[in-house]
């Protein structure tokens, strides 16, 4: 199978989405798939996939409805043989799933999070124009359904974590921190969505019971507004600002609890890590969450807009870490078990199989 995979994320954006990008071309290689990541010119993503040696293509996007990026997207696919394309955003959506409608090639996008609202535009390029989509949380399906967004295909498959390479003692010995200290750690772009303000304004009530240390990893357009209300809330002294860290899911086992306060969310790759190093997740009931967090760790999950009752959570969560402690197994054990990079990725390759009639 000829897989093409297309992503117009920004040049300096790396996130999940891309991140998920990089690694399904490895794995789609070891089922022995021919795979090419188109993306933006000097980004990231086009860097760090020709790191791994996957073929990739460097396009000019222009606008979301630019003919002449139509035209390119259609010679793109004819030239590649592609059997089928997959996309990210609107933007190339909108050109590869026209150009495929031409050159006759299936196209699936891939939502990470809720790109379409009550749009006529959204609902032609769901139902007329796009072979299929995937989403990655069932909110983002019932997002649409509520919306009359009827996609040819729809299909739920939850991101998949992988197992890191655990290595003890690196993220406290960088912080100075002993064993005996508390750990908090969130990650993310530090952007409107990921809601770090609420996370900073919960560190701000906690502080009032019990000391702890919180590390933020991530880099976004709110960092410098970030860490003024940091200053404001007079946790300067408590909050570790980590920027991106590469070795993030290496390191993140140190912590204690791995904190998750967004509004929005697909599958938060993340909070999976942590959990796939035996950390604990306290976080909102946003996307996939409630999948996540059912059954036996259904405690760590908070009512969306509870403010008030994820501090108070938090608090006593953190006032008994020996009881944090036995619930690590639990969590590692449903990351693994239940979300796996291997078992989402297969999914994802029968739907491939199936959309192209192709193996």
């Amino acid at each position: 199978m000829n897989v093409l995979l297309v992503n117009s994320a920004a040049p300096a954006l790396w996130g999940g989405g891309e991140k998920w990008f990089v690694e399904a071309a490895e794995w789609l290689r070891g089922q022995g798939a021919q795979v090419t990541i188109v993306a933006r010119p000097a980004s990231q993503l086009l860097h760090r996939a020709q790191s791994k040696t996957i073929a990739t293509i460097a396009f000019g996007f222009g606008g979301d409805f630019d003919p002449l990026a139509m035209l390119r997207a259609k010679k793109v696919v004819r030239e590649t043989g592609a059997d089928v394309v997959v996309t990210n955003f609107n933007k190339e959506s909108w050109q590869f799933g026209i150009a495929g409608k031409f050159v006759g090639v299936p196209v699936l996008a891939r939502h990470g999070f809720t790109l379409w609202t009550n749009k006529p535009h959204h609902r032609w390029l769901a139902a007329r124009i796009l072979t299929g989509v995937v989403v990655n949380a069932q909110s983002i399906a019932d997002h649409y359904a509520r919306h009359n967004i009827v996609p040819q295909r729809l299909d739920v498959v939850a991101n998949g974590v992988k197992i890191a390479a655990h290595k003890p003692g690196r993220l406290r010995a960088e912080l100075g921190l002993s064993q005996d200290a508390l750990l908090l750690v969130a990650a993310g772009r530090l952007e409107t969505q990921k809601r770090f303000d609420k996370l900073l304004r919960c560190a701000a009530a906690l502080r009032q019971h019990l000391p702890f240390t919180l590390a933020i990893f991530g880099v976004g357009p709110h960092d410098s507004e970030l860490r003024a209300q940091c200053e404001v809330l007079q946790i300067g002294d408590l909050v570790k600002w980590r920027g991106f860290d590469e070795e993030l899911a290496d390191k993140v086992g140190d912590a204690d609890l791995f904190l998750l306060t967004s509004d929005s969310e697909g599958t938060p790759n993340a909070a999976l890590e942590a959990m796939a190093a035996g950390v604990p997740v306290l976080g909102f009931d946003v996307g996939n969450m409630a999948e996540i967090l059912n059954g036996e760790l259904s405690t760590f999950l908070i009512p969306a807009g509870r403010d008030e009752l994820f501090v108070e959570r938090l608090h006593g969560i953190c006032a008994n870490r020996a009881a944090l402690h036995t619930v690590r197994q639990a969590f590692r054990e449903r990351a693994i078990n239940e979300f796996s990079f291997e078992r989402s990725m297969q999914r994802y390759w029968r739907i491939l199989q199936e959309i192209t009639g192709r193996s």
